[in-house]
């Protein structure tokens, strides 16, 4: 999976600028955990305990996004998949916002490389924001 991060604005939000082929966790990313560094470390964890079969799967629902964790591979869908809207109401939805396209709103890739992801997007925090001592990678 390939990934950019970019400071936004003088507040030192951050923004995940590219996640190609997997443009849903880009915005998971930028709408869920936005710029939260206590956020990103417990997802960090959570993802280890899944790794070391401590926990077998869980599912978080976010304000957007749904998260579905497994020790093989995380999907992550639009919140609004699941809404009760009918099949034309959804076609309606899609065809009044043409940029949105369907790895926007759902995806799905594999465990390591979603832990890849949130190390790297923290450790881009930690830098920006200068707590680089407090952001301890032991957990690796």
């Amino acid at each position: 999976m390939e990934y950019a991060f970019q400071q936004i604005n003088q507040a030192g939000d951050i923004e995940v600028v590219n996640i190609f082929e997997n443009e849903a966790f880009k915005h998971w990313l930028n709408t869920e955990l936005a710029s939260n560094v206590n956020s990103t470390k417990q997802w960090i964890s959570t993802i280890k305990e899944l790794l070391q079969d401590r926990i077998v799967e869980q599912k978080w629902i976010g304000k957007e996004f749904t998260l579905f964790l497994s020790n093989c591979e995380i999907k992550v869908m639009a919140n609004f998949l699941f809404s009760d809207l009918s099949e034309l109401e959804m076609m309606t939805l899609k065809d009044e916002n043409l940029s949105i396209e369907e790895n926007e709103f759902q995806g799905v890739t594999d465990i390591l490389d979603f832990y890849g992801l949130l190390l790297h997007y923290y450790e881009f925090m930690c830098s920006t924001y200068g707590i680089r001592n407090e952001c301890n990678l032991s957990h690796r």
